[in-house]
Parts: C-alpha cells; structure tokens; sequence
C-alpha cells in the first residue's frame, strides 16, 4: 500500500492548512478552537500558520556551492512543513526561531521528533525538481533572526524524519513564544495534521499563501 492509499483510510482530524487556494481544510488547534483556514494564531501581533505539508523518500540539500541528495531511512519519510510567519503588530518582536532557542517543535503521539534538519545550514530543498526555501534560511533572508518590526513576512520550510506510516492524528507542531530562560509570558501554540493537508510537489507555489484576515 502506498503513502496515499494509506493516507485515505485514516480519519482526519483538524489541521494546519492551506493548499493553495482558499478554500479546503479547517485548522485546529489542541486546546479545543478551531480555525477555518487562512486564520492565524497570533502572539503580540505576530501571525504564525503552518500552512501544509510535503512528504517524499528523497531530496535534495542546497548549498550556495553545491548540494546533495539524501534519502530517508528504511521504513521512514521526509517530512517538509511550510510556514507563513507576518508582523502585523505595533512594535518589535521576536519571530520563531528554528535555531538559536528551537521554538518549533515536532511531536508524534505526544513524544518530541527530535530527528530533523531545522538547524541545518541547507540553503533550500530540491523535491522532484521543485526546490522549496528553509525556514532558516528566510530568516536570515529577512533580517529576522533578531527582532523585527511591523510588515516583516517570512515563509519557509522545515524538514523532519518521521516513520512512513505514521497517523496524521498523533502528529503535531509546537511554536512556543518567549522561549527564553526565565522569561516571563511564555506561550504555547498547537496544531494538528490531517492527511487533506499534505501537498503534492507539483502543487506547491511559495509566496502564496498568506491569507488577508
């Protein structure tokens, strides 16, 4: 049974999505709201939505020299989640950050991923010719690995190895504001996958999925 036909006997649940139009998915996240799609959850201003999500078996790293091909391990799959991060507050603020204080995080039936290239130096990833910009790398790209200001939009990718029958239900992505050590405000944000969320490659169109709310 392929990854598809797989997929087409779980049960969905809410998600994280959009799938290039604006129509399709509901959002919803883990403490019991629910979102149609292209609303955010916001923290002091700051729009976060994990939008959908690719898998494939192999792809490409991209560096400013060169790239590479990786391929998953046996039994597992890559797993790319595309998010839209926009300022539309009224003062500085601190975007998500994926490698100084990890504040986007992965967990499979309630136990963290921790098997992932969100910290990687990868420029982009090449998937069946299509080649999708790291979350990482649009920080840098936009100045926002330090406090921003109102107007900065960020969209990337961030790439975990999961088991390839995983079920959509127990997979969910954590954004965490105001991790700092003994900061104060500290915030969770949740959302669930469904399988109407994943995104065929040949579907995929960066820059076009922020939604105006």
């Amino acid at each position: 049974m392929d990854r598809r036909e797989y997929l087409a006997t779980v049960a969905a649940t809410g998600l994280i999505s959009v799938s290039g139009c604006a129509e399709a998915d509901t959002i919803v996240d883990t403490l019991g709201g629910s979102h149609t799609t292209g609303k955010k959850q916001s923290f002091e201003g700051v729009e976060f939505t994990p939008t959908k999500y690719v898998l494939t078996d192999s792809m490409s790293r991209n560096f400013e020299m060169n790239s590479n091909s990786v391929d998953a391990s046996q039994g597992a799959t890559f797993i790319l989640t595309h998010l839209s991060v926009v300022h539309k507050g009224d003062s500085e603020q601190q975007f998500p950050q994926v490698q100084t204080t990890n504040d986007v995080r992965l967990y499979y039936d309630e136990d963290r991923v921790t098997s992932s290239m969100m910290d990687d130096a990868a420029q982009s990833y090449t998937v069946d010719g299509e080649t999708l910009t790291s979350y990482g790398t649009a920080l840098r790209e936009k100045e926002a690995t330090h406090g921003v200001y109102p107007g900065t939009e960020v969209d990337g990718w961030i790439v975990h190895e999961i088991a390839s029958n995983f079920d959509p239900e127990k997979l969910e992505l954590h954004v965490i504001w105001n991790n700092q050590p003994l900061m104060e405000g500290e915030e969770t944000q949740k959302w669930t996958y469904t399988e109407d969320s994943e995104t065929a490659i040949d579907d995929v169109e960066e820059g076009n999925t922020l939604t105006e709310i």
